[in-house]
């Protein structure tokens, strides 16, 4: 019989080989704060990923594309006026 997941059976968080995402997140939004207009294509170029990635990234960061801005999904008083 084969043990699929060995004898580790420990619940703790086990540190990982990648960096973590936060940190391509980081610069993700520094790019829109420059430029909100900039397209996915754009932004995959300046950050060396894919175009898919990209956009999964925007939707996990709650962004939405409105009027060629990339703005937060639920728009604030404060979101409002800087459009």
């Amino acid at each position: 019989m084969v043990q699929k997941f060995g004898d580790d059976f420990d619940l703790n968080d086990k540190a990982r080989s990648r960096r973590p995402q936060e940190t391509k997140d980081i610069a993700l939004q520094e790019l829109l704060d420059e430029d909100a207009t900039q397209s996915t294509r754009f932004l995959a170029k300046r950050l060396p990923v894919n175009q898919s990635t990209i956009q999964r990234r925007l939707r996990a960061m709650g962004k939405v594309l409105k009027i060629s801005y990339w703005v937060p999904h639920k728009l604030t008083e404060k979101n409002m006026t800087e459009i």
